[in-house]
């Protein structure tokens, strides 16, 4: 499945049900670079941010690189939220409240092949759903020096580097039992911070060997593909 969503009519009005519809199993694509529209899924918040698509010369393929100097007030979220605005009794108070949109993605292995910018910041948070209905987060940061745990984030240190691509795995599952004991349910929504460069974002239902991965997942099987460190090109 790549980047494919779902409208179904909610109520009184239209939600988008993004993949809790679908048959997941295997892998399930949100950003591909290398697609005609790769940003499809996501949208932007990046008021001194750019984002924008720039070959990289190790995978020689186009990639979507976020550059800011400022980290938390720039990124992108995925999926991206209705464009319009609740009335304004729904805004004071009255009425239901907002639909949000969120993934509905129940593999338990987030995927995300990135490399640094320039030795910057970067920052980057899934927000999942438990088996209590409780919405819990998960945080990684360059900037971060511990790992802590509070009632519904987990903040933890991640290294990114620059001269080569990194391909990030987070358990999810496995996250959410040891950090609040509970269970993992879905994953609700992706926010990505700069200083990157993207290449791929995906969840898969195992953790896979590179042998395992379908070609083009693989950065030593074809160009464009990915990295695995794992550490790629």
């Amino acid at each position: 499945v790549h980047g494919q969503f779902i409208r179904r009519h909610v109520g009184g009005g239209a939600g988008i049900a993004m993949f809790k519809d679908i048959y997941q199993s295997g892998f399930l694509s949100v950003l591909c670079s290398v697609g005609s529209k790769p940003m499809a899924l996501w949208e932007p918040h990046l008021p001194t941010a750019t984002a924008t698509r720039v070959h990289d010369e190790d995978l020689e393929c186009s990639v979507v690189e976020i550059e800011s100097a400022s980290v938390p007030n720039n990124l992108i979220t995925c999926p991206p939220q209705p464009s319009t605005p609740p009335p304004s009794h729904q805004r004071f108070g009255g009425g239901p409240p907002r639909k949000i949109h969120t993934l509905g993605v129940k593999l338990p292995w987030f995927i995300m092949v990135v490399r640094g910018v320039g030795g910057k910041n970067f920052s980057f948070e899934v927000e999942v759903q438990d088996d209590t209905g409780t919405n819990r987060r998960f945080r990684a940061a360059t900037h971060t020096r511990s790992s802590s745990v509070r009632s519904f984030t987990f903040s933890f240190p991640i290294h990114i580097e620059s001269n080569r691509w990194n391909q990030v795995e987070l358990n999810l599952s496995e996250l959410t039992e040891k950090a609040f004991g509970t269970g993992y349910v879905e994953t609700r929504k992706i926010e990505i911070h700069p200083n990157c460069r993207l290449h791929r974002v995906y969840f898969s239902e195992l953790q896979y060997s590179d042998s395992q991965l379908p070609k083009e997942f693989r950065a030593t099987q074809s160009k464009c593909s990915g990295a695995s460190t794992r550490r790629g090109r």
